[in-house]
């Protein structure tokens, strides 16, 4: 018997936890305009991170992996697949602040919930 297994599963529901907790922690920065600025500049992080290392998400990976530039010298590596997680979480919590909220692999996430198509649409279902 066959099983139909996402590989991103785990990913799922990692962010079903770490997404909202993200969002709360969004949402008590003050003043308004100060968040507007960090939300930006995370989605901005966040991209930029899955983009350079969507890899991790695909094959996870134990951390940061050390990499030598000379002989005996070493810096740390690519961000793992934790630190990747970390920043792709704020980044959906930080689009979730934007009109229509943000939606990954089937989960949606909005701050807005009643000025949001999606969840309208979820609620009226």
């Amino acid at each position: 018997m066959r099983h139909n297994h996402d590989p991103l599963d785990w990913l799922v529901e990692t962010l079903a936890l770490a997404v909202p907790l993200e969002m709360a922690r969004l949402a008590r920065i003050q003043p308004s305009d100060h968040r507007e600025k960090v939300l930006a500049a995370t989605r901005l992080r966040a991209g930029a991170a899955v983009g350079n290392r969507g890899d991790a998400l695909l094959w996870p990976s134990q951390g940061r992996r050390p990499r030598q530039v000379a002989k005996g010298v070493t810096v740390d590596g690519s961000p793992g697949t934790a630190e990747v997680v970390a920043v792709l979480a704020a980044g959906l919590a930080a689009a979730a602040f934007a009109p229509g909220g943000a939606t990954f692999h089937g989960r949606h996430w909005c701050a807005q919930p009643s000025a949001c198509p999606t969840c309208r649409a979820e609620a009226a279902a």
